[in-house]
């Protein structure tokens, strides 16, 4: 095939020039002869191209190469020999070459001041007039001062019609060498990347996508600062009026490397700076991994589309072989990469920014942004509340576990341990006896119970010191009846005990130990210590696996899903429920109901924190096995499914059925439980909730005065989730127009919040920017500007910036700031575009509708204003305050709209 046919596949060539001269020279025949598909035809060009050769002949082949646009002999592709001049710059040496062009060390040759430069000379011939346009580019892309960013100093043609750009010469290191070379560790690996990040978001507010992030292009120097390479050919996001591709673009083609591409790249769809998050998440992966999601290079160019996306993604956990790094991936950065890897530009981190946010966050051991975070909703951790609060079952339910799973571990022992396993549940009975009396007569019970926890604690410890076997399962047993009391910090402490006991006196791999860590990591998750859980149940789920212990694997699985999901793993934590409802089927009449029980309550809490569909059916099939279990008398077993019951069905739309049976359920919780039990606070935080996003903030504001109620009476004085109550609270009063009685609500959640979770807890912030926006609405502009202030230097996840931001629009739009609060609102818009909610999708369309029509702007108005009146329509009850709100504003705007047709018409 002859070099001058080739326009068509030159994209196809530079790529496969690039892969070619990364490989060392001795590879590149074996590499050349591998060649496959449309790839393999093109096997002569390329030999051609990686011919050695000296420098003498360097322009000759170059020569050769396709144009655009021949004009003539003098207009040759830029390729030089030493000591050539190019323009005003002379050549010194060639730094290295790729697809597109060759890359020389030179400096000025005119007069002006030395400094050394690199000198990209693309292999492409030019059309004429282009040195104006080139110019133009030059001076917009050299604006980008960053110290990370190599500077572009010059671009022109020069008098042979040669193209050149003059760059910052970097003495560095590609990335991945530099790491690998060091063998860095991840933490500074990750510091690097944030380098990058910086950089990159730099360019993106000065509106130019790098389109090409590679490791090649990412260089450091030897003291650890990071240079990107290449803005030279980067696609600015508005070239002409209408966003007509540049000529650089247009004669270039797509710059692109497919294994660091994005999908949308690789379909040559429009490209915004989704794609840059996309390409760097290649770049971190391959980091922090060792190696890349996938590799493309063997998959033929027409193919590449269809190929990436369909090629999965693996966690970056589950790629390495060192144990203690996939430990450290384990979490937040699986969660962290997943997100920025998503096919779906609209499902990626919004920015650059946000994606090194999270890597931040995760750094300081906060909270990552990699989640769902709903308005209104905290995790409710059912898996360990269904396995463990089911009354006096509770207590006895992991020696009667631990029992069963070693009769089947050991079945050569197996009637010795049956009569182990009978003794363990008599002494256990007996101690409980009294506990199980005052279970059973429902409120008040909890403090006669907890006193006979606590005197079994020290019974155990004293007098079973000599039989370890019996004491772990006691004080397993006691353990959870004092998590099912509420007493999570005195159950983790005995938990932590019982599980070194028992590893140090029975083994790591005896069930017992498996037992009491399982049951000690739910506890874990329970008091918000997620990756610590994480890490203890991983391997649990593992060694109950191989031990075919199907009961403990079970509630591993389940009580690893509630880690998962507090730790942003969404799909994995859905995956693990999934699994261990597996586990029930497969084990069949082998597994008892509890456990059934605790797997379907597991998906039906994945299913409803991911706002994934299948909820309620989940939900279901739990409160079919609680009944099954505890029949139909009211018990706290049967309201904990009751209460997911009702929780999916007004999630998933069925307000009637979902808000009936959660008033029903917190009705009989108060009357059987108590006003101050913890099962009463969730009950009543759910209605809270669902009463909320149907529109009834006078309703939801009743459940959460009930909640707070139930929250600050309840022992162990649980300030995360007081907070939580009040957050709620102010919400609904605001909601619903009692803006005065919603503040100090504000305050005192914001106040717990920190005391929890420190300055920056999510939850404190977004209570205090529903205070601010709270005092615009009352009026009290000035302090409204003051508060909102306050909040300038937060520390905000991607989701709470974006709805910080469109309640500040509601200030700025009441101090007749229109544009800022359209510009604001939009964001907003722009940021839940791609969220499961599509009430929290209304709100953020209703206030941009507002801001818009109080910028007298009614046409734009109806757009954002009518897809918020379509959800209100369909979600929420027809007296919903935001309903109605939005319906008036609709046909204001509307009427706004034929007024200007008048006025126009009569002009």
């Amino acid at each position: 095939m002859k070099l001058d046919g080739l326009r068509a596949d030159w994209q196809r060539v530079s790529a496969l020039l690039d892969e070619a001269l990364e490989l060392p020279a001795d590879q590149r025949a074996a590499w050349l002869a591998g060649l496959e598909g449309d790839a393999a035809v093109l096997r002569e060009t390329l030999s051609k191209l990686l011919e050695p050769a000296s420098t003498n002949d360097i322009d000759e082949r170059f020569a050769t190469l396709p144009r655009f646009e021949p004009t003539s002999d003098a207009d040759r592709a830029a390729g030089a020999g030493a000591s050539e001049l190019v323009g005003p710059y002379r050549l010194i040496s060639e730094l290295g070459r790729g697809g597109m062009g060759t890359v020389w060390l030179a400096e000025r040759a005119d007069g002006q001041p030395r400094r050394k430069v690199a000198l990209k000379l693309p292999h492409l011939g030019w059309a004429p007039g282009l040195t104006a346009r080139l110019g133009r580019e030059r001076d917009i892309v050299a604006s980008l001062e960053h110290p990370n960013i190599a500077r572009l100093y010059d671009a022109g043609v020069d008098a042979l019609g040669r193209p050149y750009l003059a760059l910052e010469y970097v003495d560095g290191t590609p990335i991945d060498r530099y790491c690998a070379a060091r063998r860095l560790p991840l933490r500074q690996r990750l510091e690097l990347i944030l380098q990058v990040a910086g950089a990159v978001a730099h360019a993106h507010t000065r509106l130019v996508v790098h389109r090409d992030l590679k490791p090649s292009n990412i260089l450091v120097a030897a003291d650890g600062e990071v240079r990107l390479l290449d803005f030279g050919i980067a696609k600015l996001l508005q070239e002409e009026s209408g966003g007509e591709a540049s000529e650089l673009t247009r004669l270039s083609g797509r710059a692109l490397t497919p294994d660091y591409a994005s999908p949308e790249q690789i379909r040559g769809e429009p490209i915004g700076t989704a794609s840059d998050v996309y390409s760097l998440g290649v770049v971190a992966y391959e980091l922090v991994t060792g190696t890349r999601p996938y590799r493309l290079k063997d998959i033929a160019s027409g193919n590449l589309a269809d190929a990436i996306a369909d090629v999965p993604v693996p966690l970056a956990s589950r790629v390495v072989n060192d144990r203690d790094l996939a430990r450290q991936l384990s979490g937040d950065i699986d969660a962290i990469l997943n997100k920025a890897l998503k096919k779906d530009a609209t499902e990626r981190y919004a920015t650059v920014a946000a994606f090194a946010d999270d890597i931040e966050h995760h750094l300081r051991d906060e909270p990552v942004s990699a989640r769902p975070d709903g308005i209104g909703y905290r995790t409710r951790k059912f898996v360990v509340r269904h396995a463990l609060q089911v009354g006096a079952a509770a207590l006895v339910l992991i020696a009667v576990l631990v029992g069963s799973g070693v009769a089947v571990w050991q079945a050569g022992a197996a009637r010795s341990e049956a009569t182990h396993a009978e003794r363990v549940k008599d002494f256990a009975l007996s101690i409980f006896d009294g506990a199980n009396a005052d279970s059973s007569a429902g409120a008040g019970a909890a403090t006669s119970a907890v006193d006979l926890l606590k005197a079994a604690q020290v019974k155990v410890e004293s007098e079973l010191a000599d039989q370890p076997e019996t004491a772990v399962e006691l004080m397993t047993a006691i353990g959870s009846g004092l998590l099912s009391q509420g007493r999570n910090d005195d159950a983790a402490s005995l938990l932590q005990k019982a599980t070194d006991l028992s590893a140090r006196r029975l083994g790591p791999d005896n069930v017992r130990t498996l037992a009491a860590n399982v049951l000690y990591a739910q506890t874990l998750v329970e008091l918000g210590r997620t990756k610590e859980a994480a890490a203890l149940l991983l391997p649990a789920v593992d060694a109950a696996r191989r031990q075919r212990a199907s009961a403990i694997e079970i509630h591993a699985l389940a009580g690893l899903s509630s880690a998962q999901l507090d730790l942003g793993q969404i799909d994995p934590g859905i995956a693990s429920a999934r699994a261990a409802v597996g586990v029930v089927d497969s084990a069949g009449a082998k597994i008892s109901k509890v456990d059934a029980m605790t797997a379907w309550a597991a998906l039906a809490n994945a299913l409803g924190f991911a706002m994934r569909p299948g909820q309620a059916d989940a939900a279901r099939h739990s409160l079919v096995l609680t009944k099954e279990i505890y029949g139909d008398r009211i018990s706290l077993p049967v309201l904990i499914a009751r209460s997911q019951l009702g929780k999916g069905l007004a999630d998933e739309g069925q307000l009637v059925a979902g808000l009936d049976e959660l008033s029903s359920a917190l009705t009989d919780s108060i009357r059987f439980l108590g006003p101050a039990h913890p099962e009463t606070d969730y009950i009543a935080n759910f209605l809270g909730n669902a009463r909320f996003a149907a529109g009834d903030p006078r309703g939801a504001a009743e459940s959460f005065a009930i909640a707070v109620n139930a929250s600050e009476h309840m022992p162990g004085n649980n300030a995360a989730a007081q907070g939580t109550e009040h957050y709620g609270l102010g919400t609904a009063l605001a909601a619903s127009g009692e803006g005065a009685k919603a503040l100090p609500h504000f305050e005192i959640a914001a106040r717990l919040l920190r005391k929890d979770g420190g300055a920056d807890a999510p939850l404190a912030l977004r209570a205090l920017s529903w205070r601010a926006m709270t005092l615009a609405r009352l009026g009290r502009l000035d302090e409204s500007e003051r508060a909102f202030g306050e909040l300038a230097s937060a520390h905000w996840t991607p989701f709470d910036k974006a709805g910080n931001e469109g309640r500040l629009a509601v200030l700025r739009s009441l101090q007749g700031r229109h544009d800022d609060a359209i510009v604001l609102a939009g964001g907003t818009v722009a940021a839940f575009e791609s969220y499961p909610s599509p009430v929290v999708r209304a709100n953020a369309d209703r206030i941009l509708g507002l801001a818009l029509l109080a910028a007298s702007r009614p046409a734009d108005a109806i757009g954002p204003l009518q897809r918020a009146a379509d959800v209100y329509g369909q979600k929420q009850i027809a007296t919903s305050p935001d309903r109605l709100e939005t319906t008036a504003a609709l046909e204001r705007a509307r009427a706004g709209v034929a007024a200007q047709g008048l006025a126009s018409a009569k002009g």
